[in-house]
């Protein structure tokens, strides 16, 4: 079949490997008839290029199984599929290829990487991203805020390599008061401090956004910033 597309037969039935492109689903469909090795019970994807899932949403209109993959969300170009990593516990969600938006899974690593930094986590465009509300009292043009615009704090890592480390990025609102410790306490844990900028205009008590980088295990990353952000919290 084309587009390394491959049928694994089984004795319960056939596993689908990749999907390839729109236009073979038909094909596809048709192979795993012609093959007589029993129904469609799942299908694994390799990873979320066109030319692996392209034919997935109409198959699986026709063969709504087990879809198996990668823990962390795959955004494909018809919406998301929502997917685990133990195969006992993969689920099929059809109905969310449809949607454009689906709930992700959040792997193990993104909730230990959360609880370490006080915040809550999500899976965004197929990254793990924590926010956290900083606990402060913010006033724009005179009026209060609670806007997580204007309060909040963001973490994210992605891009993991084999030896563990990953790009790890983060940012906060800051008080001016608040920038020299919290800067030098970044540096201090080898933590590169990209930009520092204002975001508002006419605020009570100046306020400023600064962002911080590494490449390294998200774990690290996050008990490091955890460190820094005790400073904020005197």
């Amino acid at each position: 079949m084309p587009n390394q597309v491959w049928v694994v037969v089984h004795k319960d039935g056939t596993t689908l490997v990749d999907a390839g492109v729109s236009m073979i689903s038909r094909g596809i469909l048709k192979f795993i008839n012609q093959l007589q090795a029993g129904p469609l019970q799942r299908i694994v994807l390799a990873h979320g290029h066109s030319d692996h899932i392209g034919a997935l949403k109409k198959i699986l209109k026709e063969k709504p199984v087990p879809v198996y993959a990668h823990p962390i969300q795959i955004m494909i170009k018809n919406g998301f599929i929502t997917i685990t990593k133990t195969p006992s516990r993969t689920y099929s969600e059809p109905k969310c290829i449809e949607r454009m938006f689906c709930m992700a899974t959040i792997s193990p690593l993104c909730r230990r990487f959360a609880q370490i930094l006080g915040g809550t986590p999500q899976v965004v465009n197929g990254v793990c991203t924590v926010t956290r509300i900083r606990n402060i009292s913010m006033n724009i043009q005179g009026r209060p805020s609670r806007s997580p615009l204007a309060l909040a704090a963001l973490f994210s890592f992605e891009s993991i390599d084999r030896q563990g480390r990953a790009l790890n990025l983060g940012e906060t609102v800051i008080f001016q008061r608040e920038v020299n410790p919290f800067l030098s306490a970044l540096r201090r844990r080898g933590i590169i401090v990209s930009a520092l900028h204002n975001h508002w205009m006419f605020d009570r008590e100046r306020s400023m956004y600064i962002h911080w980088q590494s490449v390294e295990n998200p774990i690290t990353f996050a008990r490091k910033t955890a460190e820094a952000f005790r400073v904020l919290e005197r």
